[in-house]
């Protein structure tokens, strides 16, 4: 079946199902991305998609990778420890200490700069929105791609207990805890708490592993909220959550060849099925490849309602991470490249909004600011097997700390030209400066070397320390309500992404901020009386100045380097349609369906492993697959005032994806199908219920990361296999 005609013959398929439904309607669905209050899905002018934490748990979703099941034009892939968040095909594949992500996530209201948050556990989240193209003035600065909001659970004045308990085929233990209730006069309280650990499901053959099984999990959660009605005009909300795991970092397949197909210069003999590796010992990783991390943060939300038409909230939040992470870099049985890297950052950030919802308006303004400090100390390592490919054996070590100060002044304004015909405006002021500092070092031969060692530190190559951007973004649109039911509307929008310090590059200069400009034209559309819901968006991208990363040689017997630059445009356009329809009381369904196009622009670039400029022009973009398509089926079988069983089944379809501007064949992943399915019991009383899961049904053996390591060759990511799985669910109220 080509690419073409199987996305289209599901969704002619969806369409011919729709005509069958009876009475059920589907629910009103709230969305808060207008940062003006909740606003109707369906009369909201933008791209977005919007999931219930139900919907969430019931998929049995617990971080932001499981959303691909569930929205269209998005893909996540991961570099060891760092996500990487690509929406219709803009992300980066920079995520070292002085770049920035290509989309930004929030949580309740406070922006996440690190793309580690990528893969943060879930917790006791209420709701979470993907707003789908640039949203440059109301969320600023890296919302070139879209935004990912997450909203937590508020505490409430009603006392609930609950608690989940899973168990799978992996002997993954999950256990979640969440209670809530008054704690005193307007004064409400809620805890959640989670642990979750995992045996490994690759197997590491070689005979002095440290483990001999990899992939393990190890992970504890806590999220404190708190809800105060200080007066009828004021009410507060109050956050903290912390994350911590100490596990094996994510796993890589080695193909023993090049990119071109060819050999890799450094031979091996890579094992063949797909959930085995070859990772030996070494005096540099004496417990083995780990990962460690801590991540927490509070934040305080304030409602000042100063009357029926004016609000003025404020958003604070502070934030911690620190990690290490320990690896086998090259993931092959020789000894060539093994990295250790140490990360520390903080950040604080402050908003001040001014919100009214008069008859005529609805205005969204504000000021921004937000600082951060990003210190990283790395230990990268030639090890006595590169010598083979004419490469001196060194460790190189670096302590680099950048600083960000940004400024934002935005207002985000719809006006009622008529009942039914709305006017779009927003700009955004934005202005920012990064420093940083720091020492680096390479010792020659006489390896291996402990981690961490700087001593013979010295000072970094000269070159600029400080750098400061200043952007202008802007949106101007138009809405029209055809007629109760269906919604059109038509933005011109403009955001950036943040310039940088190449820390890790050959030259350590700094670059350039990224622009787009985004042509987008929408239908939102309810069908058959309420009980089908039609959403679609035709855009269009203009794309300056990428941020791409490169590796060049800089001297002979050297390694290739890292090099980060501003060295290409893009062409970005595409359809993307959802669809969500109540089949009847008992069935619904809900589909997407995107085609993408993306293309570099007027673009060379320097080949890893035999430095060759090459022309990439015409190229795709990173992670980013012409068609996907996805369908979603849930049933709920009544059983007679015993209760009711549900069904659910997941599929999910994407075409070939690309993992380096080359498109190389052997650095991408062909199109793959996934298939989520579970059945579950709840009893009349609601008081608990029980689920049967399986996840990768199918047993697909696919990959969403790659990476070119020559001289050892290419490394594709190993995703979890087939995992069968129990759910038990118990509440209290």
């Amino acid at each position: 079946m080509s690419h073409f005609t199987r996305p289209v013959i599901w969704l002619t398929l969806l369409l011919a199902v729709t005509a069958r439904a009876d009475q059920a309607l589907l629910e009103e669905v709230l969305v808060t991305a207008t940062r003006t209050g909740a606003t109707d899905l369906q009369a909201t002018p933008l791209a977005i998609t919007a999931i219930a934490g139900e919907t969430l748990e019931a998929a049995n979703i617990g971080d932001l990778k499981g959303l691909m099941l569930l929205t269209p034009g998005i893909s996540i892939n991961q570099n060891n420890g760092w996500g990487q968040l690509y929406i219709r095909g803009i992300g980066t594949n920079n995520v070292a200490a002085g770049g920035d992500p290509s989309s930004t996530i929030y949580l309740d209201g406070v922006y996440l700069a690190r793309s580690i948050s990528v893969f943060t556990e879930f917790l006791d989240i209420a709701q979470l929105e993907v707003l789908r193209g640039p949203q440059g003035t109301l969320y600023g600065r890296n919302a070139t791609g879209g935004t990912v909001n997450l909203r937590s659970n508020k505490a409430t004045d009603e006392f609930s207990l609950q608690g989940v308990f899973n168990i799978d085929s992996e002997n993954r233990r999950r256990e979640t805890l969440v209670v809530n209730g008054p704690l005193a006069d307007k004064v409400n309280g809620r805890l959640a708490l989670q642990s979750d650990q995992r045996d490994g499901y690759v197997d590491n053959i070689s005979p002095t592993a440290v483990d001999d099984e990899l992939g393990n999990r190890d992970r504890q959660s806590v999220r404190l909220a708190f809800h105060i009605e200080a007066s009828e005009q004021l009410s507060i909300d109050i956050s903290g959550d912390y994350f911590e795991r100490d596990e094996n970092p994510p796993l890589y397949k080695p193909q023993g060849v090049n990119p071109e197909g060819g050999a890799a210069t450094i031979a091996y003999s890579p094992h063949r099925d797909f959930y085995s590796v070859e990772l030996p010992a070494h005096p540099t990783l004496p417990n083995g490849p780990q990962r460690k991390e801590r991540n927490q943060g509070v934040a305080m939300n304030a409602d000042w309602q100063l009357d029926d038409e004016t609000l003025i909230r404020s958003v604070t939040g502070y934030r911690r991470y620190e990690s290490s992470l320990n690896v086998d870099a090259d993931q092959t049985p020789v000894d060539v490249l093994v990295s250790n890297f140490y990360v520390q950052q903080h950040q604080f950030s402050q908003e001040l909004q001014l919100i009214i919802n008069h008859d005529a308006y609805r205005l969204a303004s504000g000021a921004f600011y937000f600082t951060e400090t990003h210190d990283t100390q790395s230990h990268i390592e030639l090890l006595a097997a590169a010598t083979g490919a004419g490469l001196d054996q060194l460790a190189s070590l670096n302590d680099i700390t950048v600083e960000t100060q940004a400024l934002g002044l935005f207002a985000d304004v719809s006006y009622s030209v008529t009942s039914r015909w709305q006017l779009l405006a927003g700009v955004r002021y934005s202005d920012e400066e990064k420093y940083y500092q720091g020492k680096a070092s390479g010792l020659n031969n006489g390896g291996p070397h402990p981690p961490f060692d700087f001593d013979s530190k010295t000072d970094l190559p000269a070159g600029a320390d400080s750098e400061s951007w200043d952007n202008l973004s802007f949106k101007l649109g138009s809405s029209l309500q055809i007629d109760d039911s269906t919604l059109a509307y038509a933005t011109l929008s403009s955001g950036f992404k943040s310039g940088g310090f190449g820390v890790f590059t050959a030259t350590r200069d700094s670059y350039d901020e990224e622009n787009i400009t985004a042509l987008e034209l929408g239908l939102k559309a309810e069908l058959d009386n309420g009980r089908t819901r039609l959403n679609t968006a035709v855009f269009y991208y203009d794309y300056s100045d990428l941020q791409i990363q490169e590796f060049v040689t800089v001297a002979a017997g050297e390694a290739p380097r890292a090099n980060i630059s501003n060295a290409s445009d893009a062409s970005v356009y595409g359809v993307e349609l959802e669809m969500s329809t109540r089949i009847s009381e008992q069935l619904s369904l809900d589909g997407s369906v995107a085609w993408l196009h993306t293309q570099y622009d007027n673009f060379a670039l320097q080949r890893c492993d035999t430095c060759e400029l090459e022309d990439v022009s015409g190229n795709a973009l990173n992670s980013a697959p012409e068609w996907s398509a996805a369908l979603a089926a849930q049933y709920r079988q009544p059983l007679a005032g015993r209760g009711e069983l549900n069904y659910r089944l997941e599929w999910r379809w994407q075409d070939d994806v690309y993992y380096s501007a080359f498109n190389d064949q052997v650095m991408s992943q062909s199109d793959y199908s996934l298939v989520n399915a579970n059945v579950g019991y709840q009893p009349a009383s609601e008081q608990w219920s029980a689920q049967l899961y399986a996840t990768n049904l199918l047993d697909e053996e696919y990959t969403n990361s790659g990476q070119d390591f020559s001289p050892t060759g290419v490394n594709l990511g190993i995703n979890e296999p087939r995992i069968i799985g129990v759910k038990l669910l118990f509440r209290l109220e």
